[in-house]
Parts: C-alpha cells; sequence; structure tokens
C-alpha cells in the first residue's frame, strides 16, 4: 500500500435517532429514504471534491485532500458539509421521514495510503476528533475544530461554541459552529496590501490597454505565475487606473475548481454582470433584464438570435426551447457566437476589459470560447486579460502561442529589496528588525503572500510584539512552524505532479535544498526526463554556482519543506540510511570532508525510526555509526580550534550513542586524539 503524509479535512456526519426511525416505520420505507440519503450525500462530497471513504452504519465519513490535496479542502469539505444539512431539509420534504444529520469537520495531519481494494485509507488523530465533533453537534448544526475555521474564517461565518468533551482528550475540543457560507461560490481571499516592485508589469498591462484601446483591435494579455505570487493585486492597481477614464467597461469573471454547471461559468459572470443580473433575481426578472440590455446593444434584426443563445449561456434557457432547430452538435458553436456577440458589441461602444481570474480551472468549453474571443475580436477595441497558475501552460502549452494579438507576462516572485520594502509596509515601519527581514526573506522566497502569513504567524506566535510604537522580537523563531494556509498552496500544487515527479521531489528533499543528480539517482533509481520536467514546472532551479550543470537546488526552501512533509516516517528513515551510504560509499577516500552530513542522515534515519517504535537492532547499528561520524567531526573541530561546533557535534554524538556495549573503538580518521 502507498502511503504519504498530507494536511487534509475530513467531515463525518451522521443521522440524528436513526435507531427510532427503524422501530417506528416499515423497514422498506426506512431502506428507500436512507438510499436517497445515502446517494445525495455522495453527490454533494463528490461535487466539492471529497472521496467518501467509508459508510459506517447512517454515518459518512468524507475525505478531502485525498487521494488529490487541494489548497482550499478546508473550506470545501465546510461548504459541503452546509449543503449536506440544507439537502437534508429539502428531501424531507418530499420524504414521510423527517431526517436530521449531526456533522462535524476537522482539518490536520494524517497518513494516506490506498488499499488492495482500492478504498482510501486515512490515520491520524486528526481523523477521531471529526467524529467526536460529529458526536458532540447538536441535530442540524455543523461543528468544525480550530484549525478548520482558521482556514476558513474568511469564507464561512461561525459563531462560538462550547467545546466539545471528547473521550479520550485530557482537555475540551475547541469547536466552532458554522453556520453559512459568506459567498454563494467560492472567492479567493488572497490578496496583498500593497503593490510593489511591479512597475515594469504594471506598465506592460498598460500598454496592452493602449494598443487594444487605440488600434481598435482585440488583444489578449495571460499573466501566469504561483499562487500568492501576486497576479491579483497587479490586476487590481490595473483597473483602479483604467477604472478612472469614463469611457472603459469592465467585467469580470473567475474560474470555479469544483461544483456543478461551472463550464461557462467565467463567462456567465461577466454577461451577468454587463445585465445587471442579480444572484437573487428570478428567471423572469433575469430574462428581462438580459432582454433589456441587448436591445440597447445590438439592432432589432439580430436582437433575438443573440438573446435566445445568451440565455442559454446562462441556463436562463433550455436547448428545445432556445434553439430548437440546431442540432446537439452545434450547440457550443451557437453559445460561442452569442456570446462574443455581446461582448463585442458591448466594445463597439467604447473599449473594454474582460478580466478572468483562475484560468487554470477553466473548463475545455470556455477555453474554446475565450480563445475565439481572442482571436475574432479584430474590429472592437477589446482587451481580455487572463489570471493562471502554471498549471494552465503545463495542461494547454498551446494557449498563447501562436496569437499576434497576444502576450504572455510571467510574473516571478520579489527580489530580496522589494521584499524587505513589502514586510516593512506590512508592518507599518521604516526598518525590519534584522532577524525578522532574514528569516522571512530566506522561508518565503518573495512570493507576497508567503511573507503576510509569516508576519502573521510570527505575530500570533509573540515572536513579534508592539511595544511603544516599536517592533520587538522575543524568543527564536527557528522552530515555529509552517502556517498552514502555506503548506496548503505549496502541497496541493506537488500533489498535481505524475507520480514519478512526486518521488523525485520528495526523494530530493532529504538530501537538502541542494543536491546533484547523482545523489538523486542513488535514492531513486532511474530518473528518465524527470529533472527536466521539476526544472520546467519550476520545482527545481540549476544551481548557477555549479558550472557542469549537474547541480539543482529546490526554487525556494517551502517546497523542500513542502515535500519532505509529504513522506511518512519510515520513507525518511529509509531515505536518510541510504543516502548516507551512498554518502560514506562515494567518499571512501575523503570520508573525512563528510563525517558530519553522513553523520546527519544517519541521525535522522535513528530519530524517525525511534518515533515509530523501532528500537531494533538495526537501529542500534545506525546509531554506532552515527556516533562514530559525529564524534570525529566533533574531535576535528576542537583541533581546529572550533570549541562552539565541537561542543555541539559531541553532545549530538552522546544523544545517539546510547548503548554501553557499543564498539567504542576510535572513529576513522580520528587520529590519536
Amino acid at each position: 500500500m502507498t502511503e504519504e503524509r498530507k494536511l487534509v479535512s475530513l467531515l463525518f456526519a451522521d443521522v440524528v435517532d436513526s435507531t427510532a426511525l427503524g422501530a417506528q416505520h416499515d423497514p422498506e420505507l426506512v431502506r428507500s429514504v436512507m438510499a436517497r440519503y445515502f446517494a445525495r450525500m455522495k453527490e454533494i462530497a463528490e461535487t466539492y471534491g471529497g472521496t467518501v471513504e467509508k459508510f459506517i452504519g447512517d454515518a459518512v465519513m468524507v475525505v478531502f485532500g485525498v487521494p488529490r490535496l487541494h489548497e482550499d479542502d478546508a473550506e470545501r469539505a465546510v461548504r459541503a458539509a452546509l449543503a449536506m444539512r440544507d439537502a437534508v431539509a429539502e428531501l424531507n420534504r418530499g420524504l414521510r421521514i423527517a431526517l436530521a444529520l449531526r456533522i462535524g469537520v476537522n482539518s490536520g495531519e494524517v497518513v494516506a495510503g490506498v488499499g488492495d481494494d482500492r478504498q482510501f485509507l486515512v490515520t491520524g488523530d486528526a481523523v477521531n476528533v471529526a467524529a467526536r465533533l460529529q458526536q458532540g453537534a447538536d441535530a442540524n448544526e455543523v461543528i468544525v475544530g480550530a484549525l478548520t475555521e482558521r482556514l476558513t474564517r474568511d469564507a464561512i461565518e461561525y459563531e462560538p461554541r462550547e467545546p466539545i468533551t471528547a473521550k479520550g482528550k485530557t482537555a475540551p475540543v475547541p469547536a466552532f459552529q458554522a453556520l453559512r457560507a459568506r459567498t454563494a461560490v467560492p472567492e479567493s481571499h488572497r490578496d496583498t496590501p500593497a503593490l510593489v516592485g511591479r512597475e515594469r508589469e504594471l506598465q506592460q498591462l498598460l500598454d496592452a490597454f493602449a494598443r487594444a484601446s487605440e488600434g481598435g483591435a482585440g488583444y489578449l494579455v495571460t499573466i501566469v505565475g504561483n499562487a500568492g505570487v501576486g497576479k491579483s493585486r497587479l490586476v487590481a492597481e490595473v483597473l483602479a487606473r483604467l477604472a478612472q477614464r469614463a469611457d472603459v467597461r469592465i467585467l469580470k469573471g473567475r474560474c470555479l475548481p469544483y461544483g456543478a454547471g461551472i463550464t461557462y461559468w467565467p463567462l456567465m459572470e461577466v454577461l451577468r454582470e454587463d445585465a445587471g443580473i442579480k444572484p437573487s433575481d428570478d428567471r423572469a426578472a433575469a430574462l428581462a433584464k438580459l432582454g433589456e440590455r441587448l436591445a440597447q446593444l445590438v439592432s432589432s434584426d439580430r436582437l433575438q438570435a443573440i438573446l435566445a443563445r445568451v440565455a442559454l449561456a446562462l441556463s436562463l434557457e433550455s436547448p428545445d426551447a432556445a434553439l430548437p432547430t440546431v442540432p446537439p452538435a452545434r450547440i457550443a458553436v451557437e453559445l460561442s457566437w452569442g456570446i462574443r456577440q455581446h461582448l463585442e458589441a458591448i466594445a463597439a461602444r467604447g473599449p473594454l476589459v474582460v478580466v478572468i481570474d483562475d484560468l487554470q480551472w477553466a473548463d475545455p468549453a470556455a477555453l474554446d470560447v475565450l480563445g475565439q474571443l481572442a482571436d475574432r475580436s479584430s474590429a472592437v477595441p477589446l482587451l481580455l486579460v487572463c489570471v493562471a497558475r502554471p498549471e494552465l501552460l503545463e495542461r494547454h502549452a498551446s494557449w498563447s502561442a501562436g496569437r499576434a494579438d497576444a502576450s504572455l507576462l510571467l510574473l516571478e516572485p520579489l527580489d530580496e529589496s522589494d521584499t524587505r520594502t513589502l514586510l516593512a509596509r506590512l508592518l507599518g515601519i521604516q526598518d525590519l528588525p534584522p532577524l525578522v527581514g532574514s528569516w522571512v526573506l530566506e522561508r518565503s522566497g518573495g512570493n507576497p503572500l508567503f511573507c503576510e502569513e509569516f508576519v502573521r504567524m510570527l505575530i500570533e506566535a509573540h515572536y513579534l510584539d508592539l511595544a511603544g510604537g516599536q517592533w520587538r522580537t522575543k524568543g527564536s523563531a527557528a522552530d515555529l512552524p509552517l502556517p498552514e494556509t502555506i503548506q496548503s498552496i505549496v502541497a496541493a500544487r506537488i500533489d498535481g505532479l505524475q507520480a514519478a515527479e512526486k518521488t523525485a521531489l520528495r526523494q530530493a528533499s532529504v538530501i537538502g535544498e541542494r543536491f546533484v543528480l547523482d545523489e538523486l539517482l542513488a535514492l531513486g533509481g532511474e530518473l528518465g526526463a524527470t529533472p527536466e520536467a521539476l526544472l520546467r514546472k519550476g520545482f527545481f532551479v540549476v544551481d548557477r554556482d555549479d558550472p557542469s550543470g549537474r547541480s539543482l537546488r529546490f526554487k525556494h526552501i517551502l517546497i523542500r519543506d513542502a515535500a519532505y512533509a509529504g513522506l511518512t516516517k519510515a520513507e525518511r528513515a529509509e531515505l536518510h540510511e541510504r543516502f548516507a551510504d551512498f554518502q560514506a560509499r562515494a567518499a571512501a577516500d575523503r570520508l573525512i570532508e563528510f563525517e558530519e552530513i553522513i553523520g546527519y542522515h544517519l541521525e535522522q534515519a535513528i530519530h524517525h525510526r525511534q518515533q515509530l517504535g523501532l528500537d531494533d537492532e538495526r537501529t542500534r547499528t545506525l546509531a554506532g555509526r552515527a556516533a562514530q561520524m559525529l564524534g570525529a567531526a566533533g574531535i576535528r573541530a576542537l583541533q581546529r580550534g572550533d570549541a562552539l561546533t565541537s561542543n555541539r557535534l559531541l553532545e549530538r554524538c552522546r544523544a545517539v550513542y546510547r548503548r554501553p556495549a557499543l564498539d567504542a573503538s576510535p572513529a576513522p580518521g580520528s587520529g590519536d586524539a
């Protein structure tokens, strides 16, 4: 069974008083009702990207993050829980039995694997806590744990609740009642308060608008960058400047990562915004607004043809009613034509800017419409701005290629100077505390969102305190964990890799931030084109300090940390031991240079084996080897006058050298010292 460690969200839902239901009603009726209930719960779970791990009696367990992680798994889980609660109310209206649910949602680290029957299995305390939260919920109540609440508070409205007394827990479990989602569809909540270091990209976008508006032709700009790098903030700044012009019309849509009926969703948002259609409008009101808007834009002889197609695109009409004579195979073509006619009619009255966010999640049908809009809108001033993550180009490599009126803007992380400026603005100060600047710089990799999240974590952990108008550092930040928001983003990106790529990335994480291909080969065997693929996808970069080109490094340390976190402890122990063996063989005649490195990897192998309860002969043998390496390195440091390093290494030697019967012969290369 393949196993990996993951940060997931778990949902437990159970029917209230199901025993009484069975006692009070005919068993065939109960069976029919429960079959409809289970089918509806499974449908909702899968709509939100969850995996139903099992049905237990009348309860259902859903995992979000298995088999594939998403950065918003916690939000998906809570939205699914609220949808299940509401769906039961809908079912009750058509049933002769009234059902009520208790639902618990919890997020945390688990070990996930796939069994021989292809069933996904997860284990860990997070699973137990989710079950206890569900058991402590009242009828039709959705209860979530502390981490779930922290990850979703921008998207979900909560109410404080009494902690849950859980079996096996020494202290009550913090709990929150989920009331409702703040928006009908998921929205992006990742934005930074300041735009820093994007002057060149800002000018490129303004130039693209000038080209479209002054030349009276369509133009496509695709902005590609990793999550949190500042794509949305850059676009917001451009739109704020363009909005100062009275003749410019700006319309926005966003591709959804999950849900039903989302094929044309970003274009539906654009068209609804233009027609002034609100979520609260019924079908008749929405059709009336659409007809009125199109009557302003197009001639009467074209009105009905365009109206029928746009109404169908907005799901206000069925294909049979809107286009009764059009064969099903041509419906998509007709929809595309209608949408283009609507948008081009707007642009004919003045420059139009259409922004489509999160294009990496677009359905192929929506991509086709957008591509045709970019290619064929040659007579009107229309700027199409598409915002996406690198996955877009990985899945659709030809998206912006071959288009004369198109450009691709790759948004890179901030450089050190701009990162320092951003950090100072986040803290509202001129000069950064030195330790804060260097600590965040190393870990954020120039990603603005990561900077913001690290600053928030430092403040919440009281490493940074505001006193007398000055930020002061307290204690050490070295042991602070990676914020779950960042872990979710990076881990989800890794989880989208091919199996061989993910394996190579995780094996490289055992070696360290930098490594050479020979080292990676020693851990994983045949690599093929995997390193090149990881270079192309931005996980690795070539180490410029090595002219041979065989040295690579992780693009930034967070990728390495997230990759390592995905390994089980058994895998970590095995890989650290394997790498120590490789180093010992490769450096046989230069062992002195590598004693500390070999000792470190043996030390890690011992640590993880002991955490798994493997205090056996193999572990003790590893301890003897580690003690020899660390002891020899410590003695050598003392000989060169480095007492501080010597003390540190010898203390580590004593920590692993626990068996009095271990061979106490001098370590190789230690001489007479």
